[in-house]
């Protein structure tokens, strides 16, 4: 009975010994997964991190880009803007130069106008004045 007290002794005591072995090498296959788990964490962290800088400057940049594209696009209104404004300038200059040459015109063909209808008037009134000139013409060649 001492015998097969002492070979169940053994026996649990060997048992306790691997189960306890497991344990030790289980827990330490936890610990070291647990450590991997950790050093992947920290990794992905600061992934996530130079990540979220990157975007920031690119955020950052695309903002400025942005900011300078309205800039230009202002610049390029006004611009359009002043150029309208010089050339209804422009036109209405040459509008008024030209009514200013019509007018011009039209008093120098009116004044000539005038000067041929003196000499017109002139003609007629030397014809009525002196009819035997040209009545006295017709008279002898009859």
């Amino acid at each position: 009975m001492k015998q097969v007290w002492n070979s169940r002794e053994d026996a649990v005591a060997k048992l306790n010994e691997e189960s306890a072995q497991a344990f030790t090498n289980l827990f330490q296959q936890w610990d070291l997964d647990f450590q991997k788990v950790q050093e992947t964490y920290v990794k992905l962290m600061n992934d996530f991190q130079q990540e979220e800088k990157a975007f920031q400057q690119c955020r950052l940049v695309q903002s400025k880009r942005l900011k300078t594209i309205k800039q230009i696009h202002e610049q390029f209104i006004k611009n359009l803007e002043d150029v309208e404004k010089k050339n209804d300038c422009l036109l209405v200059d040459i509008h008024n130069e030209l009514k200013e040459e019509m007018n011009k015109l039209r008093k120098k063909i009116m004044k000539e106008s005038h000067q041929q209808e003196m000499v017109t008037l002139e003609q007629a009134f030397q014809s009525m004045m002196h009819p035997k000139g040209h009545g006295s013409g017709a008279s002898e060649q009859s």
